[in-house]
């Protein structure tokens, strides 16, 4: 008896073993499987991770520049804003914007327009053969069809070749464009005029976000220069409107050969913006010829502030012209725009904390209430004055087009 219950128990023993051993068994192929497919898995992700990196890498570099410079990624975008935006003179703020165009690549130079003439005012990429005098007397008129005078007539930016300058020989030969060189022309607005071009080549194949990025700089140029004229006193006021005197010299040289006048201003910034001194250049009709060539031939150090300058209430007034009124209109728009979009930049957290706890104005007060006061001395009395375009602004960049945001303590459109 005891030996048949120690049989069954020694079968019992056995028989649970050898369930054991299977299971072990089961669960061991079970894990070299797995482990298997894991060694597939990280082979797998080691060929993605090189696949990425040959497709990462020419990207990285493109944005962040190779050789130290700084393209279009979105911290050498705000270092050069912040490097226009220190500029106290508008000489700086040319040499500025060529030497954006420089770190990102591009040989750029930036024309001065007086009258219907650009003349040469910075220039980056071109080493010491493009500079000094040989800078200032580069000039191309702007009274005939072709790039340049397209884009001081439309304010807008264009884009062409080598082969549409070929009216600018003068131009071509000290650029010295490839034939397939893509040549971007962005006017640089200010007072309501254009009062430089900025001319970049920008390689054989378009590069959208250089030819944006180059862009941002040029509006922030104007801007900028928007802002040193209501700086210094109301100069912004003095009429922009272009001249004759260097159109009839532009018309009797318009095979593009060097004209001989050209402005000598000093790198230093000088007592009086250069836009004062291009603001002389519009004389009024009966203005003696003589009188009127001082004014754009002189250094701007021997410019005089006019004694009877109009005041600024009265300076941009309303035109009487539908195309003048809508210039006004769109100058005021962007205005307000990058008026508004800087202090989005320069208070990041700020607007943060002021859209979650709707609150805007009263923690950007400062900021807003300078801008505002900024905006109105420039189109106070305009014909943009029938529209509140800084407050739509305000609503739309920093409340995410909802007014509640900007809480109970603002005050409101002016209109």
């Amino acid at each position: 008896m005891e030996t048949t219950q120690s049989n069954h128990t020694r079968d019992a023993i056995q028989q649970v073993h050898k369930q054991f051993s299977d299971v072990l068994s089961r669960q061991t192929e079970q894990i070299e499987r797995l482990s298997h497919s894991l060694k597939s898995l990280q082979d797998e992700q080691r060929q993605l991770e090189a696949v990425a990196s040959q497709i990462l890498e020419p990207l990285e570099r493109s944005l962040a520049g190779e050789d130290g410079t700084e393209t279009y990624s979105p911290s050498g975008i705000l270092a050069g804003v912040r490097r226009l935006t220190a500029a106290t003179c508008v000489e700086q703020v040319f040499d500025a914007l060529a030497e954006r165009a420089v770190r990102m690549g591009v040989r750029a130079v930036v024309f001065g327009v007086r009258g219907r003439v650009a003349w040469g005012a910075s220039a980056g990429g071109y080493g010491p053969e493009l500079s000094g005098n040989n800078l200032r007397i580069l000039a191309v008129p702007l009274n005939h069809e072709g790039p340049f005078g397209q884009a001081f007539e439309s304010g807008e930016s264009v884009e062409a070749r080598a082969a549409d300058l070929e009216k600018n020989r003068n131009l071509l030969a000290k650029l010295t464009p490839s034939a397939n060189a893509r040549i971007l022309l962005i006017p640089v607005r200010a007072a309501g005029s254009v009062v430089g071009i900025f001319y970049a080549e920008t390689g054989e194949r378009r590069n959208t976000p250089l030819l944006d990025s180059l862009k941002v700089y040029a509006e922030f140029a104007g801007a900028q220069m928007d802002r040193l004229l209501v700086v210094n006193g109301g100069i912004a006021a003095v009429d922009l409107t272009p001249g004759t005197d260097y159109a009839e010299s532009a018309t009797e040289q318009a095979d593009g050969d060097e004209l001989q006048a050209a402005p000598s201003e000093a790198k230093a910034c000088p007592e009086i913006p250069l836009l004062m001194a291009s603001a002389a250049v519009s004389s009024e009709p009966a203005a003696p010829p003589a009188q009127s060539k001082h004014a754009v031939t002189a250094p701007p150090e021997a410019v005089p502030p006019p004694e009877e300058a109009p005041a600024p209430t009265e300076a941009v007034g309303i035109t009487h012209s539908p195309e003048g009124e809508e210039r006004i209109l769109r100058d005021a728009r962007r205005f307000s725009k990058l008026l508004v979009s800087e202090i989005e930049l320069y208070n990041k957290n700020g607007v943060e904390e002021g859209r979650r706890n709707r609150d805007l104005y009263q923690r950007l007060k400062k900021d807003i209430d300078r801008s505002r006061e900024t905006y109105e001395k420039r189109f106070a009395h305009t014909v943009a004055k029938q529209f509140d375009y800084f407050h739509e602004e305000l609503v739309r960049t920093l409340a995410d087009n909802d007014p509640l945001l900007l809480g109970s303590g603002y005050p409101g459109p002016s209109v």
